[in-house]
Parts: C-alpha cells; sequence; structure tokens
C-alpha cells in the first residue's frame, strides 16, 4: 500500500520518537573521551537469537571494564535493548513501515550509512532517515560533505511465487536491488562513475546477478 505526502509529512515526529530509544546512558557509554573500541568480536548465544551479525567491544579507560555492543538485526531484539545507530533505528522503520502494510526499502550508503525508504500515491519513493528525522531531504548527506560513490535500495517483496511477482496488472515492477546513487546527490552520473573503481558494466551485472540470485532463493521459501 502506497502513501500519500500528506501522511509522510506527518511523520517527522515519529521519527523523533524512535531517538528515544537512545537513552542518555547509551551515548556516554560508548563516548570515545571515556571508552575505546576495540575492535568486533562474533556475537555470543543469546546475541545470535537477535540476529547479532557482529558485537563491538569496547574497554572504559576509568575502569578497565568491557562493553559489549552487538549489532542486532532482530526488531524486536532492537527494541528491547534500546540501543542503537542508523543500522538499528532504520531497521526499525522498515519493519514498522512493513508492518503497516507500506511499500519500503531498506538504503544502504555503501561509505557509513543506511535510511529507509517508503512508496507514495504517486508510485515515488520518499527517503526516511531516522536518524535525522529527515524526510524527502535526499541531499542531506551532501551537506555532510559526502561525496556519494554507491548507494543501493533493496526491496522485500510481501508476497513471491515461482513464477514471480504477485502484482496488479497497473504496479510496475520494483527490483529487488536497484542503484539510487544518483537520487542521493547533485552530483551527474559521470562524477559518480569517475569515482567508482568498477565500470558502470561490471556494476549492473553484478546487481543483476545478485538480483537473480535472491529472486531464486525466494521462490524457494
Amino acid at each position: 500500500e502506497s502513501v500519500s505526502m500528506a501522511w509522510i509529512c506527518k511523520t517527522r515526529t515519529s521519527l523523533r520518537l524512535l531517538l528515544l530509544l537512545d537513552d542518555d546512558d547509551d551515548d556516554d557509554e560508548h563516548d570515545s573521551s571515556s571508552h575505546t573500541f576495540m575492535g568486533y568480536v562474533y556475537p555470543g548465544a543469546d546475541e545470535l537469537k537477535g540476529k547479532a551479525s557482529r558485537t563491538e567491544l569496547y574497554k572504559c579507560h576509568k575502569c578497565n571494564s568491557w562493553t559489549r555492543f552487538p549489532r542486532y538485526n532482530s526488531a524486536w531484539h532492537v527494541m528491547n535493548h534500546k540501543r542503537g545507530r542508523c543500522g538499528e533505528y532504520s531497521l526499525l522503520l522498515f519493519r514498522f513501515l512493513r508492518a503497516l502494510n507500506h511499500e519500503a526499502r531498506w538504503v544502504v550508503d555503501w561509505a557509513d550509512h543506511v535510511w529507509a525508504e517508503v512508496k507514495t500515491d504517486s508510485l515515488s519513493w520518499v527517503h526516511l532517515d531516522p536518524c535525522e528525522a529527515a524526510v524527502n531531504e535526499n541531499l542531506i548527506y551532501e551537506g555532510w560533505g559526502k561525496k556519494q560513490v554507491y548507494i543501493l535500495a533493496f526491496y522485500a517483496p510481501s508476497r513471491f511465487r515461482k513464477e514471480g511477482w504477485l502484482l496488479q496488472p497497473s504496479q510496475p515492477t520494483t527490483p529487488i536491488i536497484e542503484d539510487v546513487t544518483t537520487t542521493y546527490t547533485s552530483d551527474s552520473e559521470f562524477k559518480i562513475q569517475q569515482r567508482r573503481d568498477e565500470p558502470r558494466s561490471t556494476v549492473v551485472d553484478a546487481i543483476s546477478d545478485a538480483i537473480v540470485e535472491l529472486e531464486s532463493t525466494l521462490t524457494k521459501l
């Protein structure tokens, strides 16, 4: 189900509420003035239950204690852990949108950031960044001084069958993976390509191969 722009304009408050999940104690806990990031370790058994991909390890300068920060991929565990950064916040927003039956995508800036998109009733995708409480501010990252290289949008179809997408005849197909880098920068496609190590054909082929592999996996679910 797509949403109207009026609905999107009301989401800033909701996005700000997500920021309340992270209390002041957590900010202090990973403050670089008191803690040092020591690296990543394999998630423990309890952390794996929350689908943690890895666990960050910090050491306190004052008491020499160690703190684990599992990077959960389970919305339920993120909500209960009440700790996160852009990965956790965007995961929650994406899952909330999906739970409300909205068309949503998870967007990954391969450099260091993630956010979400939601489809409007005009069939356009609108940028939603819960970390910044930003709505439809695609060029916000240029204000950070970023020179975008790779930004990919990942779409999870709500229904899939062996014959392909379950869509209404009037609906266009949304690719499972789409290169949306040009959407988040004012730079030309030529400038973006200059920053990339791979030729455009290699990028297109890699995305196409990944889509085929994911579609094959989905038909087996």
